[in-house]
């Protein structure tokens, strides 16, 4: 094989070990890397041995010690093209030429290449060595580009970053010019848009290799392919005079820190197999053997341990790095463990050692892998599950979804419109409070491209313009083509992002205004960015008649590519004018097309949609967020009914979240068109089941945005906010025909938009993250307003009003939100809760809402309405979805006042992201699930309506039991106590001191850590002196004590001066783990009780802080009491001569532990077992089901590394789904490192004993098997099985009542449906005689009910059949399903026999009039193509097989078939639904009724 020249020795090295290894190498690599990306591998395979394609060679071999400012760094390419080092710090050794890194402008050392080394370069393949020690940032290890403009950042430039902020490789190109921001143009691994994407990275040599091309760039590491990105430029479009550095860029960030070496550069893209050579040829034995070692593992060994319960033999790998890498394994104990990996169960703990020995050429080295083997038998861990042990019932609407349009969510996303600025709407939404124009000619045309720019305007005419919600409208004058690119990322905002795929069907309508002198014509058509057509170009039928008319086309894909769409208007005089609005295309192919409901029709991006449906939420909070709220203006609020109603009335408004976009706002620009409306998401609700949670605004703009500033709504500006709340419930209550004028007009609004029916509501929120007095006065008014009218209007029915807890969860306005509540409105309120936490959080405070106030101790329930996990680098990586499932446990657990929770946000579009870490990633055209998603989906799924108390045991601990130290102590306040006793639950006086000196309970008190002053004991008193902070004192021998669990203390405390109060401790473990009763905090206006925990420091639990407190005197002596873990309850309380708050902290307490979070609950079928492991060993666990049956338990476990993270065509984290056997009550399982599992238990409650009182009655009086004869063969064959099964079901003894039920239903429908037996058709018809060849046709049809008599006594076999009558006659056969009439041809009326049938079928795409008509023709005799093809179509609609390939030839007249009729007419050929006549299939000709009995007999007898 030929290889680009290298130099001296290492060359030698290198072809000694390719000849051996290289193509083996190179193939794996090959085809590894094939595996990673769709895209092609470059052709060229070779390179030159001239020096013609490596631009530049620094293998740094000629420098030693420091490196001083100025020194010449070699080219060895023999170019000529040596670099210089600059700054101080470099030093050089053995070819490494290290970096010192520092802060920009500290004078650090890096490398500067010639400048305009890299002009002109249309393809580059760069290939450097770095040992990173500068850690995960912004900074650049190689740089080439532009220098700093006159805001002080590099225009255009490639950049390769090793380890960018999310720890993973970044290399990236600059795809369009942002002087100010131009990070947000980049594409590549590692962007700046999507900063996870790529390769995790770390402080060890790597090889990172960048391909550039004309239109890509490529990655790899360590000779890997991550993935190819498409661009829109190249170096060359970089302008002369390129910079070119190593260690730094133009940009003011940090230099790099560490090693570099071998730093080579080609004129061309290298192929994957010659970058694989490129990092052999980096790397000697000992490299090899190095890489092989952390290649090697045994995957049954976790955290260092195998189990006999579940392991007898190890994987032991016999080769390494795809075979160069030969190894052999020995065991330190082949008793226990073979040298070929066998498991002998030693019958107690054995520590053995396997030994890998790794052997390339003649270098060996070895790796030991310590095993600790734990017999069968017993487990780590153990549970007891069991049914009886019942706790609280819990939410059925517990899981749902949150959507805000944030990310490209709705435009760009579930709303298919194509076309952004569809309207000539865009303006920009600035965060400030002040009144915000709507945009300018700049704004109004962005995304809009015209080839005679001047003449393309946008206006707003209040004389022209379509209605005052839709103001803008374009203005053409003469001939033009204009073209639009869609919703493109926000790095290359006018890029094609059409996603166009072939054969598909895409919607395309127009508004215009015209006089009738206007010559001119418009085609429309799709193209690509070379201008390739990518469907066919249509010419818009326009109507000039002076007023806004509507014009639709279809056009279809013939080529899958992102495009833009294309406008040519042609024919005009240069002075004719053509207005037009809602320029319109979208795909066919979405979920509920056809659908009014939906757009009027147009549906919303099914892939998204699906993967909703499954999540199988039960409710959906809409529409956000902080786009609620509104930032930039009095009317940039989200205002729902604007949302509503006939799209080109929809009034537009900036999005809230534009203005997170930086300079990018007036280039990319984010609008809500609102065609993904109120509406919409309401119908989403149902056809989901699930409750709507529609959040409105309390007139309080946000807050985040404004802070104090923001305005707040008062007097009639404040109405209007209540009364979008009730115009709301007139929306989806309302009766279309009430008396009452507003409620009429808002339910009318409804109907017109497609639903008859009212909606489902029962909630609505007011509020989003608003927080202090302008918000909870303004909440107050809507909230009396909004039940007062419900009341007043729709009397017998209840609204439950949501209200806002903050932004946070433990800042001040959360604590001063529930305060408030908890005095107004305790109970009557559903409070929703928002905070996005560290995994320590999440880890850590799982069991936050154990201490709220339930409903019958004057709490109110909670709706966590936004949440998430977020890890440093905020991906949607597999540990914050477990840290995610772990909180989840303790939400579960407290679904009795946790009835609600959502993960946020929901959606993000790739490219076009405003907040990271997002349930769902889509592009134009593809979607994944992250695992977060499926966490969500898992708990949805499968959770009990009643809690199963539980609790983990583990092996050696006291995992069971509320055990710690008590404390006693101040804060910056001095006091005493007199006496303090400590009683167990089982009465068992733990401490009785009256502190007659310091030991005379039995036990030492010393000084707790972190006090601030000291103490003394004496005279009865033990007296705090007071400190600068906490001063307290606890019993050490109590602290880990056994004996020391479930208790109360009773302490009678004095405080005698200071600021604050007295903290009465329990459970202290440590100095960093404990409870505390804080009497008097925070300068005297706090009492609560406070829990300290590793990781997340000390907070106040509950969800009471300042209502009702009292503050404390000054030597008033106080009897304080402390339940700690008795009858499970976590309480505090004290009184005095003057207070009685005995009852002041009620919570709930269970021993906590997070080693395997868990919950279970219950239904009638299942117990729901949660295991979530978030430690990186696997942990084993007996599980005891008391009661239950031998079965399989059904497993689903998410589970992979930390790290993994899913992408799009590669979901490497997904729930599998396994069985396990429940043998004698009992299971073991091992619950796998970084996991999530769900365990389904089926149960049955033996005292429940199913009641068959009805089935016996159903089997009593259903109809005797001797009157089969009477009933149609059908029917009664539905009947005699559905009786036979509700025998067998009586006799069942292990039948559920569920089981019971559904069969008695079953027997009762079955035996409703009995039809009987029709009037032989010849003593009804007088044109059917006995022993007509057509007879038994007419019979089925009318048995079936699919054809009647042309009258009373004439079937009319003769007459012809109608395209009406067969439009009939199938939605007969489909049940009359009811529709709502729309008037799509002009010849079928409202109220004719066919109407319904004719709007149905159109409605499902079984019947489409004649085109360009508007016609239907009811009347027209049907031929028999036509009814082949409605047929046909009828059975796609029906989901039955369509394929068939019937030969056309063997009928004398086959070539005759109409074009659109070949494919149904040889299905139906195939299926003999159609067999000829006389070798003739006479496709145009009519057919006869009785023709047509014979032809529906065989459809549905051969199809259906």
């Amino acid at each position: 094989m030929k290889r680009w020249k290298s130099t001296g020795r290492k060359e030698v090295t290198c072809m000694k070990r390719w000849k051996s290894t290289g193509r083996k190498l190179a193939a794996f690599f090959l085809t590894m890397c094939m595996t990673v990306s769709a895209m092609p591998v470059y052709a060229q395979a070779e390179v030159s041995e001239e020096n013609g394609d490596m631009l530049v060679h620094y293998d740094f071999s000629g420098l030693s010690g420091g490196v001083t400012d100025g020194t010449e760094i070699p080219d060895v390419s023999g170019n000529e093209n040596h670099a210089a080092a600059k700054g101080n710090g470099l030093t050089a050794a053995d070819g490494i030429l290290t970096l010192p890194g520092g802060a920009n402008g500290s004078g650090a050392g890096y490398v500067e290449l010639p400048k305009g080394l890299f002009d002109g370069q249309k393809e580059l393949t760069v290939s450097i060595w770095m040992k990173n020690e500068t850690g995960a940032g912004n900074y650049t290890g190689f740089y080439i580009g532009t220098d700093a403009n006159s805001n002080g950042v590099p225009t255009s430039y490639f950049l390769l970053n090793p380890q960018n902020p999310s720890r993973v490789m970044k290399a990236v190109l600059t795809n369009t010019v942002n002087e100010s921001a131009p990070y947000l143009t980049e594409v590549g691994p590692g962007a700046t848009n999507n900063a996870s994407d790529s390769f995790v990275t770390g402080d060890q040599w790597a090889l990172y290799t960048v391909v550039l091309t004309e239109n890509s760039i490529t990655g790899y590491l360590d000779g890997e392919k991550y993935k190819t990105y498409e661009t829109q430029c190249s170096l060359a479009d970089f302008g002369s005079d390129l910079l070119s550095y190593i260690g730094k860029s133009p940009y003011p960030d940090m230099f790099y820190k560490g090693g570099i070496k071998d730093l080579q550069v080609y004129t061309r893209a290298l192929a994957d197999d010659e970058i694989s050579e490129l990092y052999l040829e980096g790397m000697d034995a000992s490299d090899i053997l190095e890489k092989a070692k952390a290649e090697i593992s045994i995957p049954e060994v976790t955290g260092g341990m195998v189990n006999c319960n579940f392991v007898s033999e190890l994987t032991l790998a016999d080769s390494a790095m795809n075979g160069m890498v030969q190894v052999n394994w020995t065991s330190s104990n082949p008793a226990v463990i073979s040298n070929s990996g066998t498991i002998t169960d030693p019958g107690e703990e054995t520590t053995v050692t396997m030994t890998a020995i790794l052997s390339y050429e003649t270098v060996t080295v070895e790796k030991s892998i310590e095993i600790k083997v734990m017999p069968a038998g017993e487990t780590t861990y153990s549970m007891i599950v069991d049914a009886k042990n019942e706790g609280v019932e819990i939410s059925q609407e517990m899981i749902g979804l949150f959507f805000e349009d944030i990310n490209s969510a709705a435009d760009g996303g579930l709303n298919p419109e194509m076309v952004k600025n569809n309207s000539f709407e865009t303006y920009f939404n600035v965060v400030s409070i002040e009144e915000r124009g709507r945009g300018n000619e700049y704004s109004w045309k962005l995304h809009w491209v015209s080839d005679h720019d001047a003449n393309f305007t946008v206006k707003q005419d209040p004389a022209v313009y379509m209605n005052e919600n839709n103001t803008n409208y374009a203005v053409i004058t003469g001939n033009m083509v204009l073209t639009n690119g869609g919703f493109a990322p926000m790095n290359n905002p006018n890029s094609e992002a059409m996603p166009i795929t072939k054969d598909q069907a895409y919607d395309f309508s127009i508004w215009t205004k015209a006089d009738d002198s206007y010559t001119g014509t418009l085609k429309v058509q799709v193209v690509n960015a070379k201008g390739e057509a990518l469907t066919g170009e249509k010419e818009i039928s326009l109507v000039n008649d002076g007023t806004w008319q509507k014009a639709e086309a279809v056009l279809t894909g013939t080529k899958t590519e992102k495009g833009r769409i294309k406008l040519t208007i042609s024919g005009a005089k240069e002075t004719d004018i053509l207005n037009m609005d809602m320029v319109s295309l979208s795909s066919q192919d979405t979920y509920g097309y056809g659908n009014k409901n939906y757009a009027y029709g147009k549906g919303i991006r099914k892939d998204l949609a699906e993967k909703l449906l499954a999540l199988n939420p039960s409710f959906i909070r809409f529409p956000g967020g902080c786009i609620i709220e509104g930032n930039s203006g009095r009317e940039s609020y989200y205002n729902w009914e604007w949302s509503v109603g006939p799209l080109e009335e929809r009034k537009a408004i900036a999005n809230h979240w534009a203005s997170d976009n930086g300079s990018y706002t007036s280039t990319y620009s984010y609008m809500q068109s609102f065609g993904f409306g109120y509406h919409e998401i309401l119908q989403l609700c149902e056809d989901m089941g699930a409750e709507p949670f529609p959040i409105l605004s309390a007139g309080v703009f946000c807050q985040f945005a404004n802070g104090d500033r923001a305005p707040a709504a008062s007097g009639a500006e404040l109405d209007k906010f209540a009364q979008h709340a009730t115009h709301l419930i007139d929306y989806c209550w309302g009766d279309p025909d009430s008396a009452d004028a507003t409620q009429k007009e808002w339910a009318s609004k409804r109907v017109e938009n497609g639903h008859e029916e009212p909606f489902h509501l029962n909630y609505v929120g007011i509020g989003n993250e608003n927080w202090g007095s302008k918000y909870l006065n303004n909440f107050e008014y809507i909230k009396d307003y909004v039940e007062a009218y419900v009341e007043e209007h729709y009397p017998g029915r209840e609204i439950t009003i949501i209200s806002s807890a903050g932004p946070a969860a433990e800042d001040n306005s959360y604590q001063t939100a529930w305060d408030w509540l908890n005095e107004k409105d305790a109970g009557e309120t559903l409070v929703d809760e928002h905070y996005y936490q560290s995994k320590e959080f999440m880890l850590n405070k799982d069991d936050r809402y154990d201490y709220y106030n339930r409903l019958d101790n004057g709490g109110s329930n909670v709706f966590l309405g936004e949440y998430a996990t977020h890890l440093g680098s905020r991906n949607n990586n597999l540990e914050s979805a477990i840290c995610d499932a772990a909180y989840m446990t303790g939400v579960e657990r407290n679904g009795d006042i946790v009835r609600h929770a959502s993960y946020a946000p929901l959606l993000e579009k790739i490219g076009s992201t405003n907040w990271t870490q997002n349930m769902i990633h889509f592009d134009e055209y593809d979607s994944f699930a992250t695992p977060n998603y499926y966490v969500q989906q898992m708990f949805s799924n499968n959770y009990g309506t009643q809690i199963v108390n539980t609790a983990l045991e583990k092996a050696g601990e006291n995992y069971t039991q509320n055990i710690g130290a008590p404390i006693i102590g101040t804060w910056a306040t001095e006091g005493y106590a007199t006496h303090i006793k400590v009683t167990r639950e089982d009465g068992t006086v733990l401490l009785d001191d009256d502190f007659s000196e310091n030991g005379a309970g039995g036990m030492k008190w010393e000084t707790f850590p972190g006090s601030t002053a000291g103490f003394t004991i004496a005279d009865g008193k033990l007296t705090l002196l007071q400190g600068s902070g906490m001063n307290a004192v606890w019993l050490p021998e109590a602290a880990n004590n056994p004996e020391w669990y479930n208790y109360k203390v009773e302490i009678t405390v004095v405080k005698t001066g200071g600021n604050e109060g007295f903290l009465i401790g329990v459970g202290a473990k440590d100095s960093e783990n404990y409870y505390w009763y804080n009497m008097g905090g925070w300068g005297n206006t706090k009492t609560v009780m406070e829990r300290a925990r590793t990781d997340v420091g000390r907070a106040p639990i509950g969800n009471n802080f300042s209502y009702g407190f009292k503050k404390i005197n000054n030597n008033e002596e106080m009897n304080v009491t402390v339940n700690y873990g008795i009858n499970g309850k976590l309480e505090a309380g004290y009184t005095s001569a003057t207070v009685d708050k005995s009852q002041d902290f009620v919570g709930n307490l269970r021993p906590y532990q997070n080693d395997i979070y868990q919950v279970a609950s219950k239904d009638d079928k299942y117990i729901y077992l949660k295991l979530v492991n978030h430690d990186d060993y696997a942990k084993d666990i007996k599980l005891t089901y008391p009661g239950v049956a031998d079965q399989k338990a059904e497993i689903i476990c998410l589970s992979g590394n930390a790290n993994d993270v899913n992408a799009i065509g590669n979901e490497k984290v997904a729930p599998e789904t396994t069985t396990q056997e429940v043998k004698d009550g009992t299971m073991k399982y091992l619950v796998p490192a970084m996991s999530f599992s769900v365990i389904k238990v089926a149960y049955k409650n033996h005292s429940e004993i199913a009641d068959k009182t009805e089935l016996q009655a159903a089997i009593d009086n259903a109809v005797s098997l001797d009157q089969k004869e009477n009933y149609t063969e059908d029917s009664w064959a539905v009947f005699e099985a559905a009786l036979t099964e509700a025998k067998a079901v009586l006799a069942d003894e292990e039948a559920d009542q569920d089981k019971v039920d559904r069969t008695v239903q079953i027997l009762t429908d079955a035996q409703n449906a009995l039809t009987e037996k029709s009037e032989p058709v010849r003593d009804i018809f007088v044109d059917v005689n006995d022993g007509d060849w057509f007879e038994p046709y007419v019979q089925y049809v009318y048995e079936k009910g699919l054809m009647t008599g042309l009258d009373k006594t004439h079937f009319g076999p003769a007459a012809e059949l109608s395209r009406a009558q067969l439009a009939v006659i199938l939605y007969r056969l489909e049940g009359s399903p009811e529709v709502t009439y729309t008037a799509k041809f002009t010849d079928v009326g409202r109220n004719e026999f066919y109407t319904n049938a004719v709007v149905w079928a159109s409605e499902q795409g079984i019947v489409t009039g004649y085109e360009g008509t508007g016609l239907f023709a009811p009347s027209k005799m049907i031929s028999r193509e036509e009814l082949v093809v409605m047929l046909y179509r009828y059975a796609k609609y029906c989901k039955t097989d369509i394929n068939g390939n019937g030969d056309l030839s063997k009928f004398q007249d086959g070539a005759s078939v109409s074009t659109f009729a070949i494919d149904a007419m040889r299905w139906a050929i195939e299926k003999e639904i159609i067999v000829g006549d006389q070798g003739k299939l006479r496709p145009q000709d009519s057919l006869n009724r009785v023709e047509g009995a014979v032809v529906l007999q065989r459809f549905l007898e051969t199809i259906l």
